[in-house]
């Protein structure tokens, strides 16, 4: 929902552990280390083939490799946060 003001507001009873209800989100106000880590995390091994898994063209190949790979996705646990996002995720 995007009230008057252009700032994404949450609504009540959605996503408790992400931001707490009614918080509007200010994308002015992120944290610069926190979005490099969340770009570098992106790169990494596992997210960056989830991320291909649901990007890619779907080809013999790609149907197949979400095939054999849908277990390990599925069981995925990305941190909400970027920082420990890539301490999980990157080498």
């Amino acid at each position: 929902m995007l009230p008057a003001t252009g700032r994404l507001v949450i609504p009540r009873g959605t996503r408790e552990h992400f931001v707490p209800d009614g918080v509007p989100i200010d994308m002015r106000n992120l944290d610069a280390a926190k979005i490099a880590a969340a770009r570098n995390a992106l790169r990494c091994a596992e997210i960056a083939e989830l991320r291909r898994a649901t990007r890619e063209p779907m080809s013999w190949s790609r149907f197949w490799k979400n095939l054999t790979g849908a277990f390990p996705r599925t069981s995925l646990r990305i941190p909400t946060n970027p920082i420990e996002a890539e301490k999980k995720f990157c080498p």
